[in-house]
């Protein structure tokens, strides 16, 4: 763009050849006159260079710009879908929770009954042991009064209490 207009400038400048020749005797004259809107056109010019420059610069710039805000854009659609995706699992999670929260509460009725039960065993197994001692004792009274009809029978029962009667 900057060539264009530096091209098109420099077709339209003045030069003294033509001026001379149009103005015929008062040539020195306007070859200042001349000179001076050269230097003008020289400065428009290089004024002009400078802008371009500028502009090219903030083309460049721009273009960074919208390339970043090109990926930005992608990031964001990534992070909206993620954001959709953590929407529907933590929904998951509230629906896993609360089953959850059911579920002890019901194994919280269970550990009751259970403790309650337990307390039932215990009491039935303190029974029992009350009843097996009561038989054990007579059963092993069975046993001693066979082993003294035993000895009786073999030593004779006045031999024995004779033996034995300071012991007991």
């Amino acid at each position: 763009m900057k060539k264009k207009i530096q091209e098109k400038l420099a077709k339209e400048r003045i030069t003294r050849k033509k001026v001379k020749i149009a103005a015929g005797e008062d040539g020195l004259s306007m070859a200042i006159l001349l000179e001076d809107i050269n230097a003008k056109y020289d400065g428009l010019i290089e004024g002009h260079g400078a802008t371009d420059e500028r502009l090219d610069r903030i083309e460049s710039k721009l273009d960074a710009t919208v390339e970043m805000v090109g990926s930005l854009a992608t990031d964001v659609s990534i992070l909206k879908t993620d954001v959709g995706t953590l929407k529907t699992d933590v929904g998951s999670l509230a629906t896993d929770v609360s089953i959850l929260k059911t579920d002890v509460g019901t194994l919280k009725t269970d550990v009751g009954s259970l403790t309650i039960n337990m307390e039932i065993v215990k009491q039935d197994i303190e029974i029992i042991k009350g009843g097996m001692r009561k038989k054990i004792e007579v059963e092993e009274f069975s046993a001693l009064e066979r082993r003294v009809l035993v000895l009786e029978h073999h030593h004779g029962a006045d031999n024995l209490a004779a033996r034995f009667k300071g012991v007991v």
